[in-house]
């Protein structure tokens, strides 16, 4: 299974945010795919993407050694974007997350806790952008031309609504990723206290 450690804002605080920025994006909404609100989440370190059971229920037994023990890091989004600075090509609307001391702290330790293990379907290696935080809220439909592009780039120039107050995250849910043509969908699995 294809899993990873991520972070759901809380929705009395993000809720009206999120739903304030898919009004912003209604009228691109035949060519967007957003996500729920239930959906909306942080990835925070990606374990795999063919993760056996066996290896979920050690990677989970481990982690829950420490709970209590992690780091609890400040989210704040600085601003909401169509596509990361470095792509060419992009494909989603994300919240963009302010890289905190405490977060790349949390990512650090989890990130060696998981290596700790040696198994061999989980991620070892840090990869390129690994620690690029953000918040995916709606993903570009299949098919769409480079004018669509350029179309969601201008009109996130003019997002213009404040940012949320940060929050400090109390929990990590391990989430399943299960891949589908229009866009992922996460299921929650299991909760870990920081």
């Amino acid at each position: 299974m294809r899993i990873f450690l991520g972070i759901f804002p809380p929705s009395e605080v993000y809720g009206r945010f999120f739903a304030d920025v898919f009004k912003f994006l209604d009228k691109q909404k035949r060519n967007l795919d957003f996500f729920s609100l239930e959906q909306i989440h942080l990835n925070i370190k990606f374990i795999g993407a063919n993760v056996s059971e066996s290896s979920y229920k050690t990677v989970i037994d481990f982690l829950k050694q420490f709970e209590g023990q992690y780091t609890k890091p400040e989210i704040k989004i600085k601003r909401v974007q169509f596509g990361f600075d470095h792509q060419l090509n992009p494909n989603y609307i994300v919240a963009d997350v302010e890289e905190s001391d405490s977060l790349l702290q949390l990512s650090e330790e989890i990130h060696k806790l998981i290596k700790y293990l040696k198994l061999k379907d989980t991620i070892l290696w840090k990869e390129k952008h690994s620690n690029k935080f953000h918040i995916s809220l709606a993903r570009k439909k299949k098919d769409k031309n480079t004018a669509l592009n350029r179309q969601l780039k201008e009109l996130m120039k003019n997002f213009s609504l404040p940012m949320p107050d940060p929050f400090q995250a109390d929990s990590l849910y391990v989430v399943q990723s299960i891949l589908t043509n229009k866009k992922p969908v996460y299921k929650r699995r299991d909760r870990i206290l920081l």
